[in-house]
């Protein structure tokens, strides 16, 4: 009797041990997060060759509209401690869907926030001939000396006093003064703290209204500002402006 009682003491000890270490090893692994950008113009999502207003009540179609989003990390909750993403450059393309998301894998946790840089970071601008989204055929990219081009826009507008009302927002600049790489933090809202699973992907979705470029920190009227294509002091204005350019759509663990 007292056998008995005795091996059905260890076999429950090794159950008990056996699902701790499950539980152990699941919140070590990873788990798989897609990111989603939504690009807006004001409150509507932004078709390529629509016709929009900005603020100041000026047309604007976008015949282009990219941005490079990197440095992704997360805030983990409660703890508050940062999570580094693997590193990633990504380059979205309003004319290219697919561009529109990505997948990454961070260690299982639960979140509250996640930041990243609007650009390319000053190592990479001086890091010779790049391949992937920082390949330098991808439209983005000045000289090794001006750096990357992290944000775009290209249209038309009755306001442009340009030829053929072009709009030619390229906002680049990486050295001290001239620096339009805007930090981007996008917490979730309280009582939203989403917790990753095993199997499951978390899934955030993130608006980008181009229509902030022109108002916010500096009015840039089309009018007054049809072109930006050199680093300086208004690039840096629109970078200002743009930094409010996303916000969080929604995020959850399905």
């Amino acid at each position: 009797m007292k056998t008995g009682c005795y091996l059905l003491m260890i076999c429950s000890v090794l159950v008990l041990s056996a699902s701790c270490s499950k539980d152990k090893s699941d919140e070590s692994g990873n788990a798989s997060i897609r990111v989603t950008f939504v690009n807006l113009a004001g409150h509507d999502t932004m078709q390529l060759g629509s016709i929009y207003h900005n603020t100041f009540g000026e047309d604007l179609s976008f015949q282009k509209f990219k941005y490079y989003i990197s440095n992704i990390r997360f805030t983990e909750y409660p703890s508050g401690r940062t999570i580094n993403a693997p590193e990633t450059y990504h380059l979205v393309d309003q004319a290219d869907p697919s561009t529109y998301s990505f997948l990454l894998q961070i260690p299982i946790t639960s979140l509250s926030g996640i930041t990243y840089l609007l650009g390319v970071d000053s190592t990479r601008n001086v890091s010779g001939a790049q391949t992937g989204d920082l390949d330098p055929t991808r439209d983005m990219f000045w000289t090794w000396n001006s750096g990357y081009i992290m944000a775009k826009i290209e249209g038309n507008s009755t306001f442009s006093s340009v030829a053929d009302q072009a709009v030619t927002l390229h906002i680049g600049g990486f050295r001290t003064g001239e620096d339009v790489t805007r930090n981007i933090s996008l917490p979730f809202p309280s009582g939203s703290n989403v917790r990753m699973e095993d199997g499951k992907t978390t899934q955030i979705f993130i608006n980008a209204d181009a229509l902030t470029w022109f108002s916010g920190a500096h009015d840039l009227k089309i009018a007054e500002h049809p072109t930006c294509t050199t680093p300086g002091i208004l690039a840096t204005n629109y970078a200002d402006n743009y930094t409010r350019m996303f916000t969080l759509g929604s995020v959850y663990t399905p």
